[in-house]
């Protein structure tokens, strides 16, 4: 009897390990996968470059015209082209500058890119203008 207990007890511990494994794998995998411009597909950050600005990762804001963005923070954005000159004019993050970042392939508007006094920068993109396949 004891010795079917045992047996068991380590087939518990093997389908538990199983089950870790496949969640780490998983989450790699998700912090891995590319995000795409919805208009074009074009590969434009991953969700390993998630980070958290003023204590979180996504923000909501309005601009001055009214319009309400839901965004993501990311440190890189590879697939975003700049467009305009920084300023500091109406800026969602204090200390920081903006300028437009467009998708590098059909140049629709994807968001933000800041960057601060010291040097430090990140992407603020509007998160419902990203996909993933």
């Amino acid at each position: 009897m004891l010795f079917v207990e045992a047996l068991a007890f380590k087939e518990d511990e093997e389908r538990e390990s199983e089950v870790v494994t496949t969640t780490q794998e998983e989450e790699q995998a998700e912090e891995e996968e590319v995000l795409h411009c919805f208009n074009c597909g074009n590969d434009i950050t991953s969700k390993r470059q998630r980070m958290t600005v003023q204590d979180a990762h996504e923000h909501t804001f309005m601009n001055p015209g009214g319009f309400v963005f839901h965004i993501g923070c990311f440190r890189d954005a590879p697939g975003c082209l700049p467009a305009g000159d920084y300023t500091e004019a109406a800026t969602w993050f204090p200390g920081c500058a903006w300028n437009y970042s467009l998708c590098a392939s059909c140049h629709m508007h994807l968001g933000w890119a800041y960057r601060s006094a010291d040097g430090s920068s990140f992407y603020g993109l509007i998160l419902d203008r990203l996909v993933s396949f």
